[in-house]
């Protein structure tokens, strides 16, 4: 919970790929347990948290290098 000039810290739910939280069509998923994710990152977001998932190795990596390093607005 390290925060930097934009966020009070940056929150990551894991995820092993986009499959287990998006449809085919792109959309999240209306799995109860990934729709209470999503309330939650949505909410921490409301609060001034850096909140996503993320999907594996590369794209959790490129998030946190984000974070610490150029401190721009995550996505």
């Amino acid at each position: 919970m390290h925060p930097n000039r934009l966020y009070h810290g940056l929150i990551i739910e894991i995820k092993k790929d986009l499959s287990q939280i998006l449809k085919k069509s792109g959309h999240f998923k209306n799995d109860k347990h990934v729709q209470e994710q999503l309330k939650s990152l949505e909410e921490l977001k409301r609060l001034g948290y850096a909140a996503i998932f993320g999907c594996g190795f590369d794209h959790i990596k490129s998030v946190i290098d984000e974070y610490f390093n150029k401190q721009n607005q995550i996505k």
